[in-house]
């Protein structure tokens, strides 16, 4: 998976910290990146991933919301390469905005994302990093998921 990092996201606030060298992810600024040509940008506003997108190589843009479309609109060849969704999860990830209001439970941490994709693709490389993340079981939890 190619992670495209937002350069002013706070690396100790990320949910991504703890799985930065692991082998199965590529990380790059959100000024200078390359993708391959025909891969899948997980982005809210797509149709649903589903397993005929198993073998398609995947893009996380690790950004908050405000942001991720930023970086979307700023670098227009992202908007040439499809999109998919993350649907049916719920966050455990606490967070609230500046107001302290707390985000929408369907606004998935980027380390959910990873997780959700590799139960929705049964891809391993994906849902092992469930124990990087420090309120993993909790997630599983929440979503009433068993990892075998």
């Amino acid at each position: 998976m190619i992670i495209i990092l937002h350069s002013h996201e706070d690396r100790k606030k990320c949910s991504l910290s703890p799985i930065r060298d692991l082998p199965q992810f590529t990380y790059f600024p959100d000024t200078k990146f390359t993708l391959p040509e025909k891969a899948l940008i997980l982005h809210p506003d797509g149709p649903p991933l589903d397993h005929n997108d198993r073998d398609r190589d995947l893009v996380l843009i690790d950004a908050t919301w405000k942001y991720h479309q930023r970086i979307m609109n700023r670098e227009p060849v992202l908007a040439t390469f499809e999109q998919r969704s993350i649907e049916g999860f719920t966050t455990v990830f606490p967070r609230k905005d500046r107001a302290g209001k707390s985000h929408p439970t369907n606004y998935l941490a980027s380390i959910e994302v990873i997780i959700a994709t590799g139960l929705i693709l049964q891809r391993s490389e994906y849902t092992d990093v469930i124990k990087y993340y420090h309120f993993g079981e909790e997630f599983l939890s929440v979503n009433k998921i068993e990892l075998e």
